[in-house]
């Protein structure tokens, strides 16, 4: 008995001295190594900063992703926009769109509407694009062959007619008064105007440019002379037609004396005064009761294919006088800072025009 109570007692001696040293490694290693929880920071943020964004909240759990914010957007004003008169890279014969100038880029005040601008008195643009060089084309241009000018009848109507493949352009003039006032249009989209008094505008060599959303341009001549459009299409072949229209004889405020013939026995004569933001006017023509004789007033100067106004606010006929008043609204849709009318005559006669402001 004693024998097996000692060997039984040296066993479990022998096992306490190896749970001993057990116990001992242990210690040792977690004495050398350092805190694994210390280790691995808590990617969860405990406390929330009351500047960051929403996106910094705290992730369900350790495995949610932070939402990080987008600290790289640019915003728009530091983008910069393609200069009418830079080439367009994808299309060597023709300049990039340049963003529409308001009469506001041009000094002038602006009525609002589409075809921004005002008066011009030195050639200044109204009502579309105005940028390029008149002195600058680009080699691409000299690579190009347009084909002949074409001739553009003012005041016919949408009878310019042109045909032509992507990227490619062609050449029209027209004859210029000085001082007077041009309107050029239907030319957006694909199909863009550029204008200048050289004959060798192109679209990366010009003065002014047809508006990309309406296909309008208003400008006012400094000289007399020639003046050339180079009609370009970008983004697919186009065809189409388009005018140009002049503004007609300038009148002045108050009564102006007019003797006016009628060779044809139906003639039109077109006129246009200077208006003002916000005002409505009066208009009154007096002159003999016969013959008959007929007027029509409009915000813009174009002309249908029958000489008349294409977009005329009211017309009327018969014997005069006329008493008629143009309402502020009809006024406001004028953004070349004049607003026309004409008379239609079936017979020689001497008459006044009247014009005046609205109270």
């Amino acid at each position: 008995m004693r024998r097996f109570s000692l060997a039984v007692l040296l066993s479990f001696a022998a096992l306490g001295a190896v749970l001993g040293c057990g116990s001992s490694n242990s210690k040792e290693a977690d004495a050398s190594a350092p805190d694994l929880a210390l280790a691995t920071p808590d990617l969860r943020p405990t406390t929330m900063d009351s500047s960051a964004p929403d996106a910094w909240l705290s992730p369900d759990s350790a495995t949610d992703s932070l939402a990080i914010p987008d600290v790289n957007v640019v915003s728009d004003a530091s983008v910069t926009s393609d200069l009418p008169s830079s080439p367009d890279l994808s299309s060597p014969d023709l300049a990039a769109a340049g963003a529409d100038r308001s009469a506001a880029d041009l000094g002038v005040a602006d009525q609002g509407g589409a075809d921004t601008g005002s008066k011009d008195t030195g050639g200044a643009e109204v009502g579309g694009d105005a940028a390029g060089s008149e002195d600058a084309a680009s080699p691409a241009d000299a690579a190009f062959d347009p084909g002949p000018t074409v001739p553009i009848v003012v005041n016919s109507g949408n009878t310019a007619t042109f045909n032509l493949g992507d990227g490619k352009w062609q050449r029209f003039s027209f004859p210029a008064e000085a001082g007077q006032i041009y309107a050029i249009s239907e030319l957006s989209g694909m199909e863009r105007g550029y204008v200048s008094a050289q004959a060798t505008v192109s679209p990366t060599s010009f003065t002014y440019q047809t508006d990309a959303t309406t296909g309008r341009l208003t400008f006012t001549t400094s000289a007399a002379g020639t003046y050339y459009i180079a009609v370009a299409v970008v983004g697919g072949g186009a065809s189409g037609s388009f005018q140009v229209a002049d503004g007609g004889k300038l009148l002045a405020l108050g009564a102006t004396s007019l003797t006016l013939t009628a060779p044809n026995a139906e003639d039109f004569y077109f006129f246009r005064f200077p208006v003002g933001s916000g005002k409505g006017y009066h208009l009154k023509v007096t002159g003999p009761v016969q013959p008959n004789v007929g007027l029509a007033v409009s915000a813009r100067a174009e002309r249908s294919n029958y000489g008349e106004f294409a977009y005329s606010d009211f017309g009327i006929g018969g014997s005069l006088p006329f008493d008629e008043d143009i309402t502020a609204d009809k006024v406001a849709a004028s953004l070349s800072g004049y607003y026309y009318f004409y008379l239609n005559l079936h017979g020689d006669m001497t008459l006044t025009v009247t014009i005046s402001e609205l109270p």
